[in-house]
């Protein structure tokens, strides 16, 4: 996944949602573009804070997202 210089948009946040739904654990990548106004700690921040996730690991422009899985019932 990448961040863009749009930011934590309605799009990016629902793929990053899906991917949780999925994985479980998602790695993103910040573009330098996105970084103007924020640091990349503050954006994956907000971008875990947003999706129910916890930041697993924030190092340079690149983060760690977690979420377990629902259990699905049989």
């Amino acid at each position: 996944m990448w961040v863009g210089k749009g930011g934590a948009s309605a799009e990016l946040l629902k793929e990053i949602d899906k991917q949780l739904a999925k994985k479980e654990t998602v790695k993103a990548r910040i573009l330098k573009s996105a970084l103007s106004e924020h640091e990349a700690k503050q954006v994956a921040s907000r971008i875990a804070d947003q999706t129910g996730a916890s930041l697993v690991e924030a190092r340079g422009h690149t983060f760690t997202l977690y979420r377990p899985r629902d259990k699905e019932k049989p």
